[in-house]
């Protein structure tokens, strides 16, 4: 597949974290709610913001800021949570803005991996006149996971950056 191909469209949650925007597929969402109050975890990476407690469940929450760019810098700006569902229970991105449900047609960009953050995306797609980048949620949740496990195990340094580790792991296949 050439870098330029696209895939049919579908729907697609859009949102923002500071200024930057991105979607994921709507299918993959569970709902947007407000933000609650985020407890910071002891000694854990910049790209976990912490848990909160929803619906009677304790939920961990990526903070996509620190992961794709090394820094919390948009972290200010939250004000929703966008709860994702995986076989592994719920965990939550901290957003600043939902935009809505759309139908997007993605331009693939699998066909090069420049940085660490690429490899977290399917691609991008064009939405009211700027371009957006579509995460891929197996491969978000799959670098957020094995960051942790990383940083909690006893062989662990504690000093590798969300970023570091998110390099390390995409040289393997990610499904």
């Amino acid at each position: 597949m050439r870098a330029t191909d696209s895939y049919p469209t579908d729907d697609y949650c859009v949102f923002r974290v500071g200024r930057d925007a991105y979607a994921i597929a709507a299918g993959d969402v569970r709902e947007a709610v407000e933000a609650v109050p985020i407890v910071e975890v002891p000694q854990s990476p910049s790209c976990l913001a912490g848990l909160c407690h929803l619906r009677n469940e304790f939920v961990p929450v990526l903070s996509l800021h620190s992961l794709i760019k090394g820094t919390t810098a948009g972290d200010n700006e939250i004000r929703y949570l966008l709860v994702i569902d995986t076989n592994n229970g719920a965990w939550a991105l901290a957003i600043s803005q939902v935009m809505g449900l759309e139908r997007l047609e993605l331009a693939s960009t699998n066909g090069s991996h420049e940085d660490t953050a690429s490899r977290l995306f399917f691609g991008t797609a064009s939405f009211r006149d700027e371009v957006i980048r579509v995460l891929d949620v197996n491969r978000l949740y799959r670098v957020a996971s094995d960051f942790l496990n990383h940083m909690w195990s006893p062989e662990s340094s504690h000093s590798t950056s969300c970023q570091e580790i998110a390099t390390q792991l995409s040289v393997q296949t990610v499904p």
